[in-house]
């Protein structure tokens, strides 16, 4: 491939070899040429190719991919095997479309992948043996390429505390985007009554031709300052215009009590303090919306929920890396004061690291890498004493 093939020079690249550098460029057109990424900082504008987002260097080549979540479309380049040295390479949650390359399986030196969430297929029996090998249940994530396109909740329930002010609700546009769609959205009642509970809310949202970008819309809650247990309403889509009604098309929201010790009141395993820990760090970090919160302020069993591992009980080890954790890491997190390793690496958290972390005394391991985090001494020298702590691999909070 020559640089007028590529649209961008690879000879005046000086930090990886100049077939990695094609390989990236190949990349990005065979993935942005029908809609442009949600990020390419630095693609095919600058010659330090090691500075582009997504890409990691290592002893001059490119070792790892990052390119989840960003709006890559058509296909993924079969030109990926020149990127020899390549350790990771993370594209899910994108909107790849048609055969997975063979040439992947050349990366004799890729440990993690993760396509999952796109449209891709493979026939191939090695390239699929290969596939399921590495990454298990990848096909089971796929959906087909021509997709109508759909307008639909992300989520079938959310939940919201008393005092939390407002029910933020997503809706998704998914499939072809030609044109513009709308969709209205209204509250019905449950258990929770308009006007005392929530606020009754109707409306309409707005998507222009090749808009993709998700949508909200706000249910004001009510703090009656009574304890009445949690509460339920419903909100529904209808009369969709430029794309089909997907599924869900209604969601439950509940409205939990404001005080998270009754609930840590009840549950079994563990002190009621670090039940409390555990909550916080559930509802600062968004938890709702990670991949996987299997149990989590659902059942009274906290060594039972996703990520938690428990010891004579006590909360010792928490697992919640690559799980879509988003918002902040709450102070309560020194409650856990058993805790020996911490896993929080390659999420969506931002802002300040939390002092009381300093406080955790059992701690062995501390993963927070790969988010969009801060942490100034004594922080700073703790997290470095304890994990592999590294300014580096932060990125701004979005």
């Amino acid at each position: 491939q020559t640089p007028s093939d590529c649209g961008f020079d690879c000879t005046a690249v000086s930090e990886i070899p100049t077939t990695e550098c094609q390989a990236l460029v190949a990349i990005h057109n065979d993935s942005s040429n029908s809609e442009p990424w949600n990020n390419n900082t630095g693609w095919l504008e600058t010659n330090t190719p090691c500075n582009w987002h997504g890409v990691t260097c290592g002893g001059g080549h490119v070792t790892r991919l990052y390119l989840y979540h960003n709006n890559l479309t058509h296909a993924l380049s079969s030109q990926i095997d020149q990127l020899t040295m390549l350790e990771v390479l993370r594209v899910e949650h994108n909107k790849l479309c048609g055969t997975v390359p063979s040439s992947l399986m050349n990366l004799e030196h890729l440990w993690y992948l993760n396509i999952d969430h796109n449209h891709l297929t493979a026939t191939d029996p090695d390239l699929r043996d290969w596939l399921n090998n590495i990454t298990p249940d990848w096909e089971l994530t796929q959906t087909p390429c021509s997709q109508e396109g759909t307008l639909q909740f992300s989520l079938s329930a959310y939940s919201t505390s008393e005092n939390g002010g407002q029910a933020i609700i997503t809706v998704t546009r998914t499939g072809d985007s030609n044109g513009a769609a709308s969709i209205d959205y209204a509250t019905t009642d449950d258990t929770a009554t308009a006007g005392s509970d929530y606020t009754a809310t109707i409306g309409t949202l707005n998507w222009a031709n090749q808009n993709t970008v998700n949508k909200t819309f706000t249910v004001d809650i009510i703090d009656d300052s009574e304890h009445e247990g949690d509460e339920t309403f419903i909100v529904s889509l209808g009369n969709a215009v430029g794309a089909e009604l997907g599924s869900p098309n209604t969601s439950v929201v509940t409205i939990t009590d404001e005080d998270t010790s009754n609930f840590c009141e009840t549950v079994t395993g563990i002190s009621e303090s670090e039940c409390e820990g555990l909550v916080a760090i559930y509802n600062s970090t968004n938890g709702e919306q990670w991949d996987d919160n299997t149990n989590w302020t659902v059942t009274t069993t906290p060594c039972d929920w996703y990520g938690v591992t428990c010891s004579n009980g006590k909360v010792t080890r928490l697992y919640l890396y690559y799980n879509n954790l988003s918002g902040s890491l709450p102070a309560e997190i020194g409650n856990l004061v058993n805790l020996k390793v911490l896993r929080l690496e390659h999420n969506e958290i931002c802002g300040e690291v939390p002092s009381s972390v300093t406080t955790l005394e059992q701690m062995l391991y501390v993963n927070l890498n790969y988010n969009h985090l801060t942490a100034t001494d004594p922080v700073k020298q703790w997290l470095e004493d304890h994990g592999p702590w590294d300014d580096s691999t932060q990125s701004s909070c979005p």
